[in-house]
């Protein structure tokens, strides 16, 4: 599967969560929340998506957070719903 087709699921998804307006990002912010959610898909499906999203597929919070920048911690719920729900087509 196109590396593309994991960014594509990520901007729909970042699209879905935050839709309900309870929950905000800065759209500064958008394509390193993409990428990084893109790195989590990858990561789930088995190819290398950086030491942040692998410890998010293995469920590491200490890990995740020891290697989150600040964007990442802020969007920690998106990338653990990422990883349990979106499926890449």
């Amino acid at each position: 599967m196109s590396r593309e087709k994991y960014y594509q699921a990520a901007a729909a998804a970042l699209q879905k969560f935050y839709s309900g307006g309870y929950r905000s990002y800065d759209p500064q912010d958008a394509i390193h929340i993409e990428s990084v959610a893109a790195n989590v898909l990858m990561a789930r499906e088995g190819m290398s998506g950086g030491s942040f999203a692998e410890a998010v597929v293995r469920n590491d919070l200490a890990a995740a957070v020891g290697r989150a920048d600040e964007v990442c911690l802020q969007h920690l719920a998106f990338f653990v719903y990422c990883h349990q729900n979106v499926v890449v087509k």
